[in-house]
C-alpha cells in the first residue's frame, strides 16, 4: 500500500498531479470513491473518519487480531451457554420423572380421596389428617390437569408458583362450604381454567409489544392505500450527487442542487429542465425559494458564499451574499419574504437584508458547526441548532440570547429546526434518530416522535396545515408523521446522500418531494 500511495493519482479532474493519501472508513460514506487526496479529505469527506494509506496495513492486521479475539469468546460463550442448557435439560428430566411418580400414586390412591370425601359428606367434618391427605392428593391431581404445561413450555413454569398456595386456599373453602361430592370435582375444572386464564393472561402480557408492532403495521398497510409509487424524475442533465431541492410556491418550478458547480431549475409537470444556472459552489446544500416566488437562492461549500436569482429574470446575474468563512447548510425565509436567513459550519447564523443585499445581524453562542436555522417574524425570534447539542433561540432583531438548552444530546447533535404556529411551537431533529416537539415560549419538551432508526434525521418539512411533517433520515427511509401522534402514518424507502446532502419538502398535503442519489422523486398523497 506504501508503494501504491505514490503511484495512484486522485481521480477528481481538478486535482491533477493530487496522489491519493488517505482512505475514508467512515460506515455511512456513499462516495464511490473512497481514496483521496489531501484536497478531497476537506470536500467530499469532511468529517468523515479518513486513515493514512500507510497507516492501513496495520489497522488490517490489528483488526484481524481483534476479530480472532472476538471469534473466541463467542465460542468461549457458547460453550458454556451448551453446558448450562445441558445441565438444566438433565435437572428438568429429573423434575418431570418425580412428577409421573406421583401421577402414579395419585392413581393408587385414588379410591381414598373418594372415601375422605364420603367420610366428610356424611358426618360434615374432616380431622386434621383427613385434611392432609386430601390437600395431598388434590395437589398430585393438579399435576395430571397442568403436567403438559410445565413439561413443554417450561419457560413460563415459574409464573405458576403462586397456584400451590391457591389449590390450599380453594381445598379450605370447599371443605367448609360443601354440601355435596361433585363440589370437590368441579374444584378440579375451576383450578384447571383459572391456571388456563392464567396461563393466556401472562402470554398475552408477553407478547404486547408484538401485537402493537403488528397493529401498527396494519395501519400503515390502511395508510398505504391512500399513496402511489414515486414518479422517479431523471432530468436532461443529471447530477452526480443531488443533495438539495425546493419547489415554489405556486407548484410550478422545481430547484435542484447537486455537485457540478450549477442549480437547475424544472418545470415541475413536465420535468424538462428550464434553466440551469452556473455557480462557483462544489456542493450545494440547500436550495430554497421565497415564500412570494421571487427569489430563488443556494448555498453550500466552497466558496462559501450564497447566490440569488430574481425568477422572472433568470438572465440576470446572481446576486451573491458574502459573510460566512466556512460550509453553508441551512438556508430559510422569513414569511414575508424581506429576510434570509442561513446557518453555517463557522459556528454562525446571519440573518440577510435581501434588498439591501448585505448581513443584517449575527448570531454567535454555538461552539460547532451550525447544521440548522429558523425565523419566526411574529414571535420576533431565530432559532438555530448544531454539532454542540444546543439549541439556541434569539430575539430576532438584537441577536440576544433569549434561551438555550441541549435538545440531542448524541455524536452530531442537532441537524434540523423548524417554527409552527407562528412561532408557539417549534420542531427539533438530530443525530440520535428522534425528532422533538417543544414549546416555543417556555421551551418545555412536549412529545418525541420515535421511528427512525439511531441515524441522522437531516431534514424536516411541515405540512401547510401544520398538523402533518416529514422526515427523511440516513436509514434511508422518510417518514410523513401526525403532529398529535407519536408514530409514522406513513413510511416510504428512499436512497440519498447522507447529511449533509439530504433534503424533503411535504407541498400543500399533496406532495412529498425527496433528493435520491441522482434524481428527485415525488409521491402524490391524500391527507
Amino acid at each position: 500500500m506504501k508503494q501504491l500511495r505514490h503511484s495512484i493519482e486522485c481521480t477528481q479532474i481538478d486535482h491533477d498531479h493530487q496522489h491519493v493519501q488517505y482512505i475514508c472508513i467512515e460506515p455511512g460514506c456513499t462516495q464511490k470513491e473512497k481514496g483521496m487526496c489531501e484536497v478531497c479529505k476537506y470536500g467530499n469527506h469532511l468529517q468523515h473518519a479518513c486513515i493514512e494509506v500507510q497507516k492501513l496495513d496495520e489497522l488490517v492486521l490489528k483488526a484481524y487480531e481483534q476479530e480472532k479475539e472476538f471469534n473466541n469468546n463467542i465460542y468461549k460463550t457458547s460453550h458454556k451457554r451448551i453446558k448450562l442448557s445441558i445441565e438444566f435439560l438433565q435437572k428438568k428430566l429429573l423434575q418431570i420423572m418425580q412428577e409421573l411418580k406421583d401421577i402414579c400414586k395419585m392413581q393408587r390412591e385414588e379410591s381414598l380421596l373418594e372415601l375422605l370425601v364420603e367420610t366428610y359428606v356424611k358426618n360434615e367434618k374432616l380431622n386434621l389428617e383427613e385434611y392432609n391427605s386430601v390437600r395431598d392428593l388434590v395437589i398430585g391431581n393438579i399435576d395430571q390437569f397442568f403436567g403438559k404445561y410445565f413439561w413443554k413450555q417450561e419457560i413460563y413454569t415459574n409464573n405458576f408458583k403462586s397456584f400451590q398456595q391457591y389449590s390450599d386456599n380453594l381445598l379450605k373453602q370447599t371443605i367448609l362450604f360443601a354440601e355435596d361430592i361433585n363440589l370437590f370435582e368441579q374444584y378440579g375444572v375451576e383450578l384447571h381454567n383459572a391456571q388456563i386464564q392464567k396461563f393466556k393472561e401472562y402470554f398475552k402480557q408477553q407478547n404486547s409489544k408484538y401485537l402493537e408492532i403488528l397493529n401498527s403495521y396494519e395501519n400503515l398497510q390502511k395508510q398505504d392505500i391512500c399513496k402511489t409509487q414515486p414518479i422517479e424524475q431523471f432530468y436532461k442533465k443529471q447530477l452526480q450527487k443531488i443533495s438539495s431541492v425546493d419547489i415554489s410556491n405556486k407548484l410550478d418550478l422545481l430547484a435542484i442542487g447537486g455537485s457540478d458547480k450549477y442549480v437547475l431549475v424544472v418545470d415541475f409537470k413536465s420535468a424538462n429542465c428550464q434553466q440551469e444556472l452556473l455557480i462557483s459552489t462544489q456542493q450545494v446544500y440547500s436550495v430554497k425559494f421565497s415564500p412570494d416566488d421571487q427569489y430563488l437562492v443556494a448555498g453550500g461549500s466552497k466558496p462559501f458564499e450564497i447566490y440569488g436569482w430574481i425568477c422572472n429574470n433568470w438572465n440576470a446575474p446572481p446576486i451573491i451574499f458574502r459573510g460566512h468563512t466556512n460550509y453553508i447548510y441551512r438556508l430559510t425565509f422569513s414569511e414575508d419574504s424581506l429576510f434570509l436567513l442561513s446557518s453555517s459550519a463557522d459556528k454562525t447564523a446571519i440573518q440577510w437584508n435581501i434588498d439591501k443585499k448585505l448581513p443584517q445581524q449575527v448570531y454567535k453562542g454555538h461552539t460547532q458547526n451550525v447544521y440548522g436555522c429558523a425565523i419566526s417574524i411574529k414571535s420576533n425570534r431565530v432559532a438555530t441548532i448544531g454539532r454542540d447539542e444546543f439549541i439556541i433561540v434569539y430575539d430576532q432583531q438584537s441577536a440576544n440570547i433569549l434561551h438555550q438548552w441541549k435538545g440531542h444530546q448524541c455524536e452530531y447533535g442537532g441537524s434540523s429546526i423548524n417554527y409552527l404556529q407562528n412561532g408557539q411551537l417549534m420542531i427539533s431533529s438530530g443525530y440520535d434518530g428522534l425528532i422533538k416537539l417543544w414549546n416555543g415560549n417556555n421551551y418545555e419538551l412536549l412529545r418525541e416522535f420515535i421511528g427512525h432508526s439511531k441515524n441522522w434525521i437531516w431534514s424536516i418539512s411541515i405540512a401547510q396545515n401544520q398538523e402533518y411533517f416529514g422526515s427523511i433520515c440516513n436509514d434511508y427511509t422518510l417518514k410523513i408523521w401526525d403532529i398529535k401522534e407519536t408514530k409514522p402514518v406513513l413510511t416510504f424507502s428512499n436512497e440519498n446522500n447522507g447529511a449533509p446532502g439530504s433534503e424533503l419538502i411535504l407541498k400543500e398535503n399533496q406532495y412529498v418531494i425527496a433528493t435520491s442519489t441522482q434524481s428527485i422523486k415525488i409521491w402524490k398523497l391524500s391527507l
